[in-house]
């Protein structure tokens, strides 16, 4: 894991009020936290703003995991490369 995954990973487990070791590239929001639509939305948009990056409806809508999480915003984010 990089410090960009590493980084992202902190931001979910903020936004969730967990330990960061219960967050992993693998976890799916829904099944692992239950998250609805709504939660990963609102979460896609904290990272998004952490990153200085716009994902669009389409981007967020597509997110189920961290994994795609990450995917997402470092296709986007200068920072990340």
């Amino acid at each position: 894991m990089d410090a960009f995954e590493t980084r992202i990973i902190a931001v979910v487990a903020d936004e969730l009020g967990i330990p960061e070791t219960e967050v992993t590239v693998g976890s799916r929001f829904a099944d692992d936290f239950g998250m609805d639509a709504f939660g990963v939305a609102g979460l896609a948009l904290r990272v998004s703003e952490e990153f200085e990056v716009a994902l669009s409806h389409d981007d967020i809508e597509a997110v189920e995991s961290v994994r795609d999480l990450i995917d997402a915003v470092r296709e986007l984010a200068p920072q990340a490369t």
